[in-house]
């Protein structure tokens, strides 16, 4: 009895430090890079780390800038999350996204970039907008200042 309450400590501690993503609290969640109050659910953005540690944004750029300020290499993270502006509150994988950038868009921090779950999704907003850059992450990543 004792030896397999051994083989079980292991196993608890590992499942334990399992990190998984958490939702924003919008209106109650404060920007790791920025420190504003995250307000707006169709924008946002968050990575955690492979050390567990959870990071959120308010903008794609705030978390952009925070990677690179902090020297985050982006292989260290488990997870690399944004919000998609066509489902509010909803956090997709940022690699899988779809960028739209446009002077439409009124980000919270003015990156003017919106992400998306699908390229329809993003086509569609496009037209709305009556233009705009379709971006995959890279690009996206690239074109904050």
């Amino acid at each position: 009895m004792k030896t397999h309450f051994l083989y079980f400590i292991p196993i608890l501690l590992l499942f334990a430090c399992q990190v998984d993503p958490e939702p924003i609290d919008f209106g109650k969640d404060a920007c790791d890079h920025c420190k504003m109050v995250i307000m707006d659910p169709k924008f946002g953005a968050e990575i955690i780390t492979d050390k567990g540690r959870i990071y959120k944004f308010d903008d794609v750029n705030c978390k952009i800038n925070y990677i690179d300020e902090n020297d985050i290499a982006e292989e260290n993270l488990k997870y690399k999350l944004v919000i998609d502006f066509s489902e509010p509150k909803t956090l997709i994988n940022a690699d899988r996204a779809y960028y739209v950038k446009s002077d439409e868009i009124k980000s919270p921090m003015g990156s003017h970039i919106a992400a998306f779950n699908s390229e329809d999704a993003a086509q569609q907003m496009m037209k709305r907008w009556k233009g705009g850059e379709m971006l995959n992450y890279f690009q996206m990543r690239a074109s904050i200042d």
